[in-house]
């Protein structure tokens, strides 16, 4: 089970509120896992974030692609 955020990763959608969140939270306890979909100029910082609440093994990233379009 898991919970998924997709969006750009920028200091406007406040993104290191839901990995807060998500640490206080019982989820990670119950196995469920954060998954991050996007990229952008906060990546950095958030996967630091998420090494400092120590859910790396909770908290995932995907890459965002561009859409296919013909």
């Amino acid at each position: 089970k898991s919970f998924i955020y997709s969006g750009r990763l920028i200091a406007e959608k406040k993104p290191e509120l839901l990995f807060h969140a998500f640490s206080d939270s019982k989820l990670v306890n119950q196995g469920i896992d954060l998954i991050i979909i996007g990229t952008g100029p906060e990546y950095e910082e958030l996967m630091n974030l998420r090494n400092i609440l120590n859910l790396n093994n909770n908290i995932y990233h995907i890459y965002f692609t561009q859409r296919y379009t013909k």
